[in-house]
């Protein structure tokens, strides 16, 4: 019985830290440009969405909307007034563009 709860405890885990391996192994599908729809097939869909009428906060110039997913990453992606990827920070770097 202990062995048992062992094996499952440590297939929680490996599960757990593959999870965050697989979306941050997603991220690199990301370019300038993405489009929203297939951001959302590559990524899934965030936890946040925010615009200019839901954020009162600060907000980039030239940008329409931001994501934010709640990975462990910590990803954020702005898209741009045309819709497509402006910037993609994860793990607090900047990925897209590259710097």
């Amino acid at each position: 019985m202990k062995s048992l709860l062992t094996l499952i405890i440590a297939l929680v885990l490996v599960a757990g830290c593959s999870r965050g391996h697989d979306f941050r192994s997603r991220l690199r599908g990301i370019t300038a440009g993405t489009s929203k729809s297939q951001v959302r097939e590559t990524l899934g869909a965030p936890i946040h969405i925010f615009t200019r009428t839901n954020y009162w906060g600060t907000w980039l110039v030239g940008t329409s909307e931001w994501w934010q997913y709640s990975d462990d990453s910590h990803c954020q992606i702005t898209f741009g007034e045309r819709g497509g990827v402006q910037f993609l920070y994860a793990h607090h770097d900047r990925i897209v563009p590259p710097q």
